[in-house]
């Protein structure tokens, strides 16, 4: 009778892992962490998608080589800049998120004379500009949707805009969600789809930045 009642207080947990934690097509089949807690942390986007089209606007590389005027010794040369950019999404346990850019810049002075006064250098710096804060939590039970199968995000100070998202996939290294949209005037459906994975950055949490 102990052995029985054991298997069934087994089999009972094991249900309640299952459907408390996965919600999702692609969410892990066992999780011992919720989906609001596999959701906190630091995210990079590395896939925005269209309709299907790949549109993430990351990684832009530029180049510039202007000529520099000569310095004391009469070096000349140029200054060659590379800026890579990443689109960050932050969400923290009291519900707060912030979606912001930033730039890493390598600079380079490329001297056309090496002398001791003209050595070449390189360095690289950090910049980032917060593009909206607000506040997160799990959605649902609303529709065809359960609960915490939507991600509910509240833009700006007054907390008036909000934007539903469905939960595809919550996982601790991938993070997926998506948004369609249908024109009421031409019936014309636009899809939207992220897939976020771990920012290791701890500067990403500075939201003074």
């Amino acid at each position: 009778m102990k052995k029985l009642l054991l298997i069934v207080l087994v089999i009972v947990t094991a249900g309640e892992i299952f459907y408390g934690c996965k919600k999702g097509n692609e969410d892990p089949l066992i999780s011992f962490r919720s989906r609001k807690h596999r959701v906190t942390g630091v995210w990079q986007v590395c896939s925005y998608r269209i309709n299907d089209a790949d549109s993430l606007i990351d990684n832009i590389s530029i180049s510039d080589t202007p000529t520099t005027v000569p310095n004391l010794w009469g070096c000349i040369g140029t200054m060659n800049y590379t800026r890579k950019k990443t689109y960050i999404m932050e969400f923290d346990d009291n519900g707060l998120y912030i979606f912001r850019n930033t730039w890493v810049w390598n600079t380079t002075r490329d001297w056309n004379t090496n002398i001791p006064q003209c050595t070449d250098t390189s360095y690289i710096w950090k910049d980032s500009t917060v593009l909206t804060k607000g506040l997160w939590t799990m959605a649902g039970g609303v529709g065809d949707f359960r609960n915490k199968e939507l991600l509910q995000l509240t833009d700006g100070v007054d907390q008036v805009t909000g934007q539903s998202y469905e939960l595809i996939e919550v996982r601790e290294k991938e993070l997926k969600f998506r948004q369609s949209v249908t024109n009421p005037l031409t019936n014309e459906v636009t899809k939207w789809e992220w897939t976020l994975c771990p920012y290791a950055d701890s500067t990403a949490t500075n939201g003074n930045q």
